[in-house]
């Protein structure tokens, strides 16, 4: 999972009873890596789902070994210091992170589902991004229209990150600019279809980037603000008004 710091936290897998699986930080400033805490409970991370918290942290989905019972989830702290505890998902278990899968959400949190059963759980982290890792808005209509379709550009649309992986099975990386409108009066968002982005790239720093986007003709009109949002973490608003 690559990080906000540029960093990569990668999670061992170990089928060998009673034996944790290991971890490491790669640094891509240095090419260097460097050992981090054993998975908790002598368990592992073969097939399992991650994802990057908005505050850096990174949620793995664990379990004693491959294909084994219970699947327990924690948060690897991003400033080094280990792994935090966190609650679980009520009525995940019995299960195992074969099944498991990971999406980070436009508000942040991460959308856990499991293979075999319809129901799904949202994790609300508690820590929040820093300001140096929002997208920025330097450009964007200052009126669009239901059913139009216009260009934002700014920085860092396509976040730090891929956001969320999983072994060999399955991805949902979202580094991609996701484009909202919220009308000032009703408080209501409204998801724009975005498309054409001027790259898939992440950590493009003060590199220009820029997405199209369509106007829903669900879109409540009148005034309101338009947000890019990646990997969870939205820019700062700009104006703009939805006409007819």
């Amino acid at each position: 999972m690559l990080r906000p710091d540029g960093t990569v936290f990668a999670t061992g897998s170990n089928t060998c009873p009673s034996t944790a699986g290991h971890t490491s930080v790669y640094s891509t400033t240095t090419g260097l890596w460097t050992p981090g805490f054993d998975i908790p409970g002598v368990n592992d991370a073969a097939d399992a789902p991650a994802a990057l918290l908005p505050d850096g942290n990174v949620l793995v989905d664990t379990n004693p070994g491959w294909g084994k019972n219970p699947s327990t989830l924690y948060e690897y702290a991003f400033d080094g210091s280990g792994w935090l505890s966190v609650p679980q998902p009520i009525g995940l278990n019995p299960s195992n992170t074969e099944g498991g899968r990971m999406l980070v959400t436009a508000d942040g949190t991460i959308l856990l589902m499991h293979v075999g059963t319809p129901q799904m759980w949202f994790y609300v982290p508690a820590g929040t991004y820093e300001a140096a890792w929002q997208p920025t808005i330097t450009s964007c209509p200052a009126t669009v229209a239901l059913g139009g379709t216009y260009t934002v550009s700014g920085t860092q649309f396509n976040g730090l990150s891929q956001g969320s992986a999983y072994g060999d099975d399955a991805q949902s990386a979202t580094n991609y600019p996701i484009v909202r409108i919220q009308n000032s009066s009703t408080l209501h968002y409204f998801f724009q279809r975005s498309h054409n982005p001027s790259t898939m790239g992440v950590a493009t720093g003060t590199l220009p980037t820029s997405t199209q986007f369509d106007v829903s003709f669900e879109t409540e009109l009148g005034p309101g603000t338009l947000t890019v949002i990646a990997n969870g973490i939205p820019s700062a608003p700009c104006n703009t008004t939805v006409e007819q």
